[in-house]
């Protein structure tokens, strides 16, 4: 990702890592920010988004099962 500073207009780049890796083998999971899920079931799961996330949060997720992942919004977006 580039990023630019608006205080003074200096371009970056972030590779956008997260603090830790999670696997799920359940239904469900409610997903945290600045977390990584690994989906590892053979049928589907559903993740719901956090309630809320500062702007440029992180949310990975990847699959290794056999079952579709689907993401879900909160109740409260």
């Amino acid at each position: 990702m580039v990023t630019i500073d608006p205080a003074t207009g200096q371009m970056g780049s972030s590779v956008g890592v997260v603090s830790s890796w999670v696997e799920e083998t359940g239904a469900t999971r409610a997903l945290l920010v600045n977390q990584g899920v690994i989906g590892n079931r053979g049928t589907a799961q559903t993740f719901t988004l956090p309630t809320t996330a500062a702007q440029g949060s992180i949310i990975r997720i990847t699959n290794v099962g056999a079952g579709l992942i689907t993401i879900a919004q909160n109740a409260s977006e």
